[in-house]
């Protein structure tokens, strides 16, 4: 089942509908429930375990974070090495007149984008 939190007022169930207004205003008012979980939240938040696996938790997602990044910028940086390589290639096939996979060769770039590149122009 589905619920619109914000559609509380419409629920017929009131223990249902006391629930749903907590979640849509965090405000527990009279509700038994409500109150006890509202209550329990904030035990935890007091915790010091709770406060160190939050914590943990946010390095944790931090570390994924900048090993993402880390890998990302690698990738970037190999891209740009890349079509670096292959408009030196083109540019020794076109104004020195080189063969097309010599110049691929020693300028360390896939032959097939060479060849692409210089269709292009």
């Amino acid at each position: 089942m589905i619920y619109n939190a914000s559609g509380y007022e419409k629920e017929e169930d009131a223990r249902l509908r006391d629930f749903l207004r907590f979640v849509y205003t965090n405000d527990p008012s009279k509700d038994d429930f409500s109150v006890r979980l509202t209550k329990r939240v904030e035990n935890l938040k007091q915790s010091e375990g709770f406060k160190e696996a939050y914590a943990t938790m946010g390095i944790w997602e931090m570390d994924i974070r900048r090993q993402e990044r880390k890998e990302a910028l690698a990738e970037g940086r190999a891209l740009g090495a890349e079509e670096r390589s292959v408009e030196a290639a083109v540019i020794a096939v076109r104004e020195f007149n080189i063969d097309p996979q010599l110049a691929a060769e020693k300028m360390k770039a896939p032959l097939e984008k060479v060849m692409e590149k210089l269709k292009q122009k």
